[in-house]
């Protein structure tokens, strides 16, 4: 197995241990000082007198969350045919100042800590050292252990995203009881999802006056880009946060409304195992996040979880049997918002947009989830993304599997999985447990069934004679979803840089590559595939941070140019440098570039003649193109 280099985090002021010096260390701080500028955007202080007082242990426990969730954004997995798990993990060490020094030192507390953030991540692992010594001022006048929020009995702290179940999970606490609903909501300074957030808001305090209270924590990057999505990590914040308003409030708990079916997640096929399927409201995560809690409080804090036997098509009928199903268009379940494009709301093309599109088909809500609100219409369109086309293949053959499995043929494939999972959810015993999970999946596979034929009774009059030609309902026409998935092998994708002044030259280039396109082995983007209506830096970002393959296609305008330099090149060296990328600089034009980072490179074409010295530049283009296949065939091969 191959050595994975930890990454050095350094926080809140924390010096570098002699032990990691022989490493180069991310700094992270929030708080600005002579010889440092903030990267971190963390409005603590607002948070604070919001609740009048919190504790150092707890001010200490945001800060940490806040400073793993930010390393998590920065350091890149690599790209998506890392499926396995000592490709896709990383290894993390922390140095981070504190203001409780005994209890953050303690090998209990920082087992219990690596052990959780590790499980829920996916990474390989965390590593913590702590150093006394960190202090911040008063939020306020009132930031003293002698001022708090009065105790009340009926009060709940609920996380609220802004998605369908968190929805639910309050309409139905609204409902059914008298409670105040203490709402906790992440902000990382997105307009996007603070504009969802506000108007759920809104429309619940219009129907529940006085019933809720919403509280915003802020925390993003500052100055940097984030170079990883996934976001892992983000559930630790979240629960933090949650935890630390619990605490102002004199509560013993808190409640996160997710779905069963996406909280266990299990992979949608073998290559997924312990990598790609997310854990981020697993029952053994938020266990192991309870624990944590149990340990800073002194007590024992719950973290419940309400919606562990239902499935998504069970969120859409309960708001439709509550007489909220008008609020649904509203929320936003999507977890790549940076693909969507005009008024979508929705990418349409990720596993949570496709879950969300059959409970909607499922639950017969179709009519009240659509409007619009998707980029991509997987049911009626051509998916163009290869990507989507495998996601959704996945998620529809593992629903059809859960329909059809007895519970030993599940408990035989599921295995590995419910090793996780049978210790930490309710029951009397195993075999109790194993059949209530077993129930959990067979519902949603019978589920997915129902929607897919509605979907074909509601559409197939119109397109009988002519289905779209990779629209799911050809696929499932095709009965594509009955083939083996392990011998499925996605393209290698491709990366263009380059400068717009060269685009006549890149045309010529992509032509070239088309042989390549029509076998199925290379998939090519660049900056001119994006979309009406798309974010084109988000869209660069993207490709950029996930292409197997960047083409490097340098010329004087390319040197010239400051984003192609700076950002595009370093970003692709970056991800060569830590074997994550092929970077192929293609000579273009005449210009000096031995002393470029890339010189080091192998140059296409041959002997790094510029194509436009070539007497015949077909010639020169054909060279590349024989130089991209052999790299191709490679990545392929491995």
């Amino acid at each position: 197995m191959k050595s994975v280099p930890p990454q050095i985090v350094l926080c809140n002021g924390a010096s570098l241990p002699k032990q990691w010096a022989q490493y180069e260390p991310l700094v992270l701080d929030y708080q600005e000082s002579d010889d440092i500028l903030p990267n971190v955007k963390l409005a603590l202080p607002n948070f604070v007198q919001s609740v009048f007082h919190l504790p150092d242990r707890l001010l200490d426990l945001l800060e940490i969350a806040a400073y793993v969730y930010c390393a998590d954004r920065l350091v890149s997995r690599g790209n998506k045919a890392n499926l396995e798990s000592h490709n896709w993990s990383r290894l993390f060490h922390f140095a981070i100042k504190v203001r409780d020094f005994d209890f953050w030192n303690s090998s209990a507390i920082k087992e219990g800590l690596k052990n959780a953030i590790r499980f829920m991540s996916g990474d390989r692992g965390y590593h913590f050292i702590f150093e006394p010594g960190h202090s911040t001022p008063q939020a306020d006048l009132f930031d003293k252990g002698t001022f708090q929020i009065e105790s009340q009995q009926n009060t709940k702290v609920i996380l609220f995203s802004g998605g369908l179940d968190s929805l639910a999970g309050i309409v139905e606490c609204l409902e059914s009881s008298s409670d105040l609903l203490c709402l906790v909501s992440h902000r990382s300074w997105q307009p996007k999802t603070a504009k969802t957030q506000d108007q759920l808001v809104k429309a619940l305090h219009e129907r529940y006056p006085d019933r809720i209270k919403h509280y915003k924590f802020y925390c993003s990057l500052s100055r940097i880009r984030a170079r990883e999505e996934t976001q892992r990590t983000r559930s630790f914040l979240y629960t933090s946060i949650a935890y630390a308003l619990a605490h102002a409030l004199s509560q013993q708990g808190i409640f996160v409304y997710e779905n069963g079916v996406t909280s266990i997640n299990f992979p949608k096929r073998q290559d997924q195992m312990n990598a790609r399927a997310s854990r981020t409201t697993h029952p053994q995560a938020m266990a192991l996040l309870g624990n944590l809690f149990s340990e800073i409080a002194g007590f024992k804090i719950e973290i419940s979880t309400p919606f562990l036997w239902n499935t998504k098509t069970d969120i859409f009928r309960l708001l439709g049997e509550l007489g909220r199903a008008d609020l649904i268009t509203s929320t936003v379940s999507c977890s790549q918002t940076f693909r969507h494009s005009g008024q979508a709301t929705h990418c349409g093309g990720c596993s949570q947009c496709i879950d969300r599109r059959f409970a909607a088909y499922g639950s017969e809500l179709d009519d009240v989830d659509e409007g619009g609100i998707y980029t991509l219409d997987f049911i009626r369109r051509e998916i163009e993304n290869d990507e989507v086309r495998t996601t959704l293949l996945d998620y529809f053959r593992q629903a059809k599997n859960f329909a059809e499995w007895d519970l030993m043929t599940f408990s035989r494939e599921m295995f590995n999985e419910l090793v996780d999972f049978v210790d930490y959810v309710p029951g009397v015993d195993e075999e109790e447990k194993v059949n209530k999970i077993w129930d959990l999946c067979r519902n949603h596979g019978t589920q997915v069934e129902i929607a897919a034929r509605r979907m074909r009774e509601i559409h197939d009059d119109n397109l009988y004679h002519s289905l779209p030609e990779n629209s799911f309902l050809q696929m499932i026409a095709e009965r594509d979803h009955l083939r083996d998935p392990v011998h499925e092998q996605r393209p290698i994708e491709l990366f263009y840089a380059y400068s717009h002044q060269d685009e006549e030259l890149r045309e010529q280039l992509e032509n070239h590559l088309a042989p390549l396109r029509r076998e199925g082995i290379l998939a090519d983007w660049h900056d001119r595939k994006i979309g009406a209506g798309r974010e084109w830096e988000g869209q660069i970002d993207e490709h950029l941070n996930t292409s197997h393959v960047i083409l490097l296609l340098i010329s004087s305008d390319f040197i010239a140019s400051d984003y192609c330099y700076n950002v595009e090149m370093k970003r692709a060296m970056e991800r060569h440098e830590s074997g994550e990328a092929r970077v192929i600089p293609v000579i273009l034009g005449p210009v000096d570039w031995k002393g470029s980072p890339f010189s080091k490179l192998q140059a296409l074409p041959k002997d790094g003649k510029p194509v436009t010295r070539w007497e015949n530049r077909a010639e020169a283009f054909l060279d590349i193109a024989r130089g991209i296949r052999q790299v191709v065939e490679e990545l392929r091969q491995t």
